[in-house]
């Protein structure tokens, strides 16, 4: 069913091809009959799309919650990004209050103007609870009245699921943008001390 929810327009598109090539030999056998068929692929297309509409997938939640973070970064509205982060949060040392009060330090200098998210990769793992998301964010925006950015950083998200169905960050890690080494980075010490 995941597949089904998650990104039906492979099969939206075979459909299509279905079709178009029925109706092809419709049009060349004189055959009336495979309108029918035509007509029955097409609502089967329909049911497809209402089903993607209709199901928000466990992907597309995690992907909700990190499109919110984002925008909740970009405007500075840090009270937003709490309610993501698990009670057991852990970015290296640091626990779920010192990542909300780090996030404040380093965003009282700066200003952001833009927050793009790349190369996303999220996985759900439904037996286990767990998911994982990495990505690129490329932040533009001021500092000093001074314009900076592009700026790359990597990022790796853990996610477990709640028993009420919502997905928490559990562990955040930075990862080197460039280059093949896997290895997390150390998080910043406290901005401005």
């Amino acid at each position: 069913m995941s597949l089904l929810t998650d990104n039906v327009w492979p099969l939206i598109w075979c459909i299509a091809l279905a079709c178009l090539l029925l109706a092809i030999a419709s049009y060349a056998t004189g055959r009336g009959r495979l309108l029918q068929a035509i007509g029955g692929l097409a609502g089967l297309a329909a049911l497809l799309l209402a089903i993607e509409w209709l199901v928000v997938s466990d992907r597309e939640r995690i992907d909700a919650a990190i499109d919110d973070l984002a925008d909740a970064v970009r405007t500075e509205e840090i009270h937003r990004i709490a309610p993501h982060l698990s009670p057991q949060c852990r970015y290296g040392n640091l626990g779920r209050d010192a990542v909300v009060r780090a996030a404040e330090d380093v965003l009282r200098g700066i200003q952001i103007d833009r927050i793009t998210l790349n190369g996303r990769k999220t996985e759900v793992f439904p037996r286990r609870k767990e998911a994982t998301a990495e990505f690129v964010a490329v932040t533009r925006g001021q500092q000093n009245n001074l314009e900076f950015g592009p700026y790359p950083t990597r990022w790796l998200l853990t996610f477990h699921q709640e028993k009420n169905g919502e997905w928490l960050i559990v562990e955040i890690q930075q990862l080197p943008t460039i280059g093949d080494n896997q290895a997390p980075l150390a998080p910043p010490g406290r901005v401005g001390k």
